[in-house]
């Protein structure tokens, strides 16, 4: 008889006992015993478990991320749930239950994460999540924009609704209605769990007259003790706002062919909204688009104690008509670094929209002054001017820097896109933009506050003309870096240390910049190749020369998408001009070089 435990000196006695009692018995003449046959049988299952067990409990010995705490565990799988989503089309985060047997029991454990993708996993695979999930407060979601949704699927959610941790409902087809509660159907009932709502539904106006009627906004909210997040656009669920951080009021028009759903018969009283605003005082995050009704602005000497104080607030965005943005504005008191995005006459169909030349425009900075002047304006170092044609949109915005971002320097970098170096501080987008004789855009900048100018060190601009680039460098003395898009022949001239001569002869322009960075930048070889808009490497150099001259050579100088006529030969002389005679230290190309 072979001995296979001699190195588990703990088993060996037991062990041997019990094979030479089998031995025994098979040795002797006695009758076969089924019963005897059935305990070994027994004995080779039981054995085969207490191995399947050794071997667990070795991966578990051997295997660090399996030795930690069931609770750190649950916490790699949250974070790995949030990365590996699980959908129709692949299991996501459900495979780490394939890693161990522990993984997938802890994993099992975890109902409200198995409840939060009930509507994310496919038909064959409901209702094993379902029971997987069990009496956890589901997260629920129905969104038709990329499929047609089971019928099954949206009863569920339905006849669910109140046991919901989570409730999304997004409608992109105007023929299908998700969402059919109406407010006064809804209106006292009870989501004991429900902490996130969100419900974007099409406009129907022969619905929305009664569903969002002026007086529907007072109706008792539903009971939802837990609730911390609301968003809802193109329709109204009554709502609790005393414990709300997040608010998204909206009214949006999808098709351009169709009203805006904001008339103000289906928005709120003033007095109703105002006393709504005035309950939200844990709100963090604020976006109101196109539900601003016809207020009247709070006159100032009553702000102090008038005002509506969101002490909470750190995020505040307002997408209206400029006259009902502003009259919201005066009756709100923010933190001093509340991020503020304003929309001005926001559409969301520039083409088919009229232009407006609003001299209101030329208040808005103006009304923002005392936010600004409240903030730390040290660390409000960033401006991004630009013009989009295309949207018939002008955007004036300021930016802090990001205290997450770490860098050895602040100079070169950008002020929109990667590396995200900086965050909004106040963002002001006018839509339907046209300016006209008398409101300019340089009336617009010269509107910003005067301190501001004096810490700003990195300015962004797009497509703006030469003469309003002259006059906004004029005004940074202590600006390192410039990223111009869209430059043409005036805006290259207004790059000039001496372009605001006439206005200001014993100042130069911008007498600090060391980084210019040019995008979309067209260039001609011969001053009789070139026009009124595009510049000669002539002009150039005639511009980078006298800066080097007066304020000294530029430290980097980016084309990124450059186009030009010029061949390869005369782009390496132009650039070899530039560094050799010491113009600029360094000379970089970006993007693509297309020819003309």
């Amino acid at each position: 008889m072979a001995s296979t435990t001699d190195s588990a000196g703990w088993l060996t006695g037991p062990s041997q006992r019990r094979l030479r009692e089998i031995s025994s018995t098979a040795a002797s003449r006695l009758p076969y015993s089924e019963d005897f046959a059935s305990c070994i049988e027994s004995d080779i299952t039981a054995i085969y478990r207490l191995a399947i067990d050794f071997k667990r409990e070795s991966n578990n010995y051997k295997s660090p991320i399996l030795r930690l705490s069931s609770e750190m565990i649950c916490e790699i799988i949250a974070c790995i749930a949030a990365l590996e989503p699980a959908n129709t089309k692949s299991l996501g985060w459900i495979r780490v239950g394939h890693i161990s047997y522990r993984f997938r029991l802890l994993l099992l454990s975890m109902r409200w994460l198995w409840a939060s993708v009930i509507c994310d996993v496919g038909p064959r695979a409901w209702d094993e999540v379902l029971g997987r999930a069990g009496n956890a407060p589901p997260t629920l979601k129905l969104d038709d924009a990329n499929e047609v949704l089971a019928s099954s699927r949206i009863n569920y959610v339905i006849d669910n609704m109140t046991r919901a941790r989570r409730l999304t409902i997004t409608e992109y087809d105007p023929t299908v209605a998700m969402w059919v509660n109406s407010p006064r159907e809804i209106s006292g009932t009870v989501f004991a769990d429900l902490e996130d709502l969100n419900v974007e539904a099409m406009h129907r106006p022969s619905r929305d007259l009664t569903w969002l009627a002026t007086d529907v906004y007072e109706l008792n909210p539903i009971s939802a003790p837990k609730l911390r997040s609301v968003s809802l656009t193109n329709v109204y669920i009554p709502f609790p706002p005393e414990n709300l951080t997040t608010l998204t009021l909206k009214r949006l028009q999808f098709y351009a062919d169709k009203p805006l759903p904001n008339g103000d018969d289906i928005l709120p009283a003033p007095e109703v909204f105002l006393a709504l605003l005035k309950r939200c005082v844990n709100v963090e995050r604020l976006c109101l688009t196109h539900v601003i009704p016809d207020i009247s602005a709070l006159p100032s000497r009553l702000h102090p104690s008038h005002s509506i104080r969101l002490p909470s607030l750190t995020s505040l965005t307002l997408d209206a008509k400029l006259s009902r943005l502003l009259a919201l504005w005066s009756h709100l008191s923010v933190p001093p670094d509340t991020t503020i995005k304003f929309g001005a006459d926001f559409t969301s169909f520039p083409a088919t929209s009229e232009l407006l030349i609003d001299e209101g425009r030329l208040s808005v900075f103006p009304s923002l002054s005392d936010h600004i002047a409240r903030s730390n304006l040290s660390e409000v170092t960033a401006l991004y001017i630009g013009n989009e044609n295309t949207k018939e949109r002008t955007t004036c915005a300021l930016f802090k820097r990001n205290h997450a971002f770490v860098s050895e320097t602040w100079e070169g970098l950008p002020v929109l896109g990667q590396p995200h170096a900086y965050t909004d501080f106040v963002d002001v987008r006018f839509d339907q933009c046209l300016w006209g004789a008398d409101v300019t855009l340089p009336r617009l900048i010269a509107s910003l506050p005067p301190p501001i100018f004096a810490t700003i060190d990195t300015l962004q601009v797009q497509d703006i003309p030469g003469a309003t680039l002259a006059c906004l460098l004029a005004c940074l003395p202590h600006l390192h870096t410039l990223r111009l898009a869209d430059l043409d022949r005036a805006c290259l001239a207004a790059l000039s240390p001496f372009a605001n001569f006439a206005k200001s002869p014993r100042s130069l322009s911008a007498p600090s910049l060391r980084h210019l960075h040019l995008s979309k930048f067209k260039l001609c070889v011969e001053s009789s190749r070139s026009s009124s808009y595009i510049p000669c490497v002539r002009d150039f150099l005639d511009v980078m020369g006298s800066r080097s001259t007066a304020c000294g050579p530029l430290h980097t100088l980016v084309f990124d998408d450059l186009t030009s006529d010029l061949d390869a030969f005369q782009l390496v002389s132009f650039t070899t001009q530039l560094e050799v005679t010491a113009l600029v230290f360094d000379v970089r190309f970006a993007g693509h070089c297309l020819k003309i």
